[in-house]
């Protein structure tokens, strides 16, 4: 469009008529713009973003085995101090009981009833139930 052809239009037509074309023009390259750039700049963002979060799900994850690793150690070292612990009671028990049979003996005291700990109750039973299964004494 040259100069001369501008200038006749313009007095064709008028400045409302040219003005609304000239801001149809730049609202036309404005939205144009808006979704090539924005939009690239969005899907730029929204990669990096996805990166990040799985980055951040690997550090977790990592962190999960780690945690859960040390977990388990600490558990297997919980389960022998609490069978070290069970053996000492039962080693206390027993000698409770020596202990008090002595002292009963030597002062000619009746023999108390005692309550037979339950691994001595499973063990008798046990051999009843081995005793029971034998057919005529085999």
């Amino acid at each position: 469009m040259t100069v001369t052809s501008f200038i006749k239009l313009f007095e064709t037509v008028g400045i409302p008529v040219i003005a609304a074309a000239a801001a149809g023009y730049a609202l036309w390259w404005l939205i144009k713009w808006i979704t090539k750039n924005l939009k690239k700049e969005l899907y730029n963002q929204h990669i990096a973003s996805l990166k990040s979060i799985d980055q951040l799900r690997n550090e977790i994850d990592e962190e999960v085995r780690d945690t859960r690793d040390m977990i388990s150690k600490q558990i297997k070292e919980l389960n022998v101090i609490i069978i070290r612990l069970i053996d000492r009671v039962r080693v206390l028990e027993i000698n409770f009981i020596e202990h008090d049979e002595t002292v009963r003996t030597v002062y000619d005291l009746s023999r108390t009833e005692r309550k037979k700990p339950r691994h001595e109750v499973v063990e008798e039973l046990q051999e009843q139930i081995k005793d029971a299964g034998r057919t005529n004494g085999n």
